[in-house]
């Protein structure tokens, strides 16, 4: 199962109308594949699908009062930008408890992919345990695909097993990674729906 496929069956599931996509490129990574009334993707190179042609850091500053059900981020992967992403993205979530936000790259296969200048999956693992120790949303992160985090506005325990400074080295997180990624396998995530 990938990004794809979570996407998929979320939009079953809930019935989501309104889908963004934050990264689109060449529309591979999600927003060709989903089938919904109203979509609109971002992406700062021009030549692809998508329909706003700036950063995301643009696009949440101009398009004040769009909602989506389900906002798919697979953009910039450094620690900062990733993680700005999500902070921007949570005021056009539509606010109820099936609202999503799905984050691809978010647990990488190794160190190796984890390049601090954004390459490959990036910082973007930073960016969920950032989130599951400094704010109560629901966050799962998917072991598939190299990590789908699913976000939603529910409550969950915080982790404070340790400080964040901490928790944000990698063979930390490496060590900890069930509690602290909340990391659940795929069939554990399809008992959730």
């Amino acid at each position: 199962m990938d990004r794809i496929d979570i996407l998929k069956l979320l939009v079953k599931k809930y019935q989501y109308e309104r889908f963004l996509e934050v990264g689109v490129r060449g529309g591979y990574c999600g927003y060709n594949d989903i089938d919904v009334p109203y979509k609109d993707g971002i992406e700062i190179t021009p030549g692809g699908p998508a329909n706003f042609v700036m950063s995301s850091d643009e696009f949440f500053e101009q398009n004040r009062g769009l909602k989506y059900d389900l906002i798919f981020i697979d953009g910039d992967h450094t620690y900062k930008q990733s993680y700005k992403d999500i902070i921007n993205a949570l005021p056009y979530i539509t606010h109820n408890l099936n609202s999503s936000i799905l984050m691809h790259d978010a647990f990488p296969p190794s160190k190796a992919y984890a390049k601090e200048d954004g390459g490959s999956s990036g910082e973007v693992w930073k960016t969920i345990v950032h989130l599951r120790c400094t704010t109560n949303l629901k966050i799962y992160t998917i072991d598939t695909d190299y990590g789908c985090a699913w976000i939603q506005f529910d409550k969950q325990e915080l982790y404070t097993k340790d400080p964040l400074e901490i928790c944000l080295d990698w063979d930390y997180m490496q060590m900890h990674k069930k509690e602290l990624m909340h990391l659940i396998t795929v069939k554990e995530f399809k008992n959730l729906l």
